[in-house]
């Protein structure tokens, strides 16, 4: 607002200022030091996938299948019935290797993408996804570790740390 001589105050000045400022620099030292390929998303490589049609209408069918059947199974209530353990193997075969298509050893293929209990580092998550031949040394990629039904994934379960930690 400007003042009686026509003047913008200092603190107008201000505000204005800060309207302009941004969190980081345009070019951050950080930005400058890295390179520009560790960005979390490529957009290149977002848009070439996105417009990947390999997937068919009844492999999506089939998949969406198995997905509400677990999802009806919650809603029901039977998943409560039952703990981690139990639901676990199922769980795996048929979310992660039938409707997201991560073959287990067991599917008879000469390249599979889902283990399940493989040690890593003296721990055995509940499965890990790659890309594994049973001639080479398994090199997990990712890992997978399940919680029962009832387990609320932010609440401290022990040592201030939850399920997820």
């Amino acid at each position: 607002m400007n003042d009686a001589t026509g003047t913008q105050s200092s603190a107008d000045a201000t505000r204005h200022m800060a309207v302009k400022k941004t969190l980081f620099p345009v070019e951050s030292t950080v930005a400058q030091r890295q390179p520009k390929t560790d960005r979390l998303i490529l957009e290149r490589l977002l848009k070439s996938a996105a417009l990947d049609n390999r997937l068919e209408e009844d492999v999506i069918r089939a998949a969406h299948v198995i997905l509400v059947k677990w999802a009806d199974m919650e809603t029901s209530g039977t998943l409560a019935t039952l703990s981690e353990t139990q639901l676990q193997g199922d769980f795996l075969a048929q979310v992660w290797g039938e409707a997201l298509d991560y073959p287990g050893p067991a599917d008879g293929l000469a390249l599979w993408h889902r283990i399940q209990h493989h040690i890593i580092a003296g721990e055995t998550p509940d499965a890990v996804l790659g890309h594994f031949h049973a001639s080479a040394e398994p090199n997990p990629w990712a890992v997978i570790e399940l919680k029962g039904p009832k387990i609320h994934l932010d609440r401290d379960r022990s040592n201030g740390r939850t399920a997820v930690d």
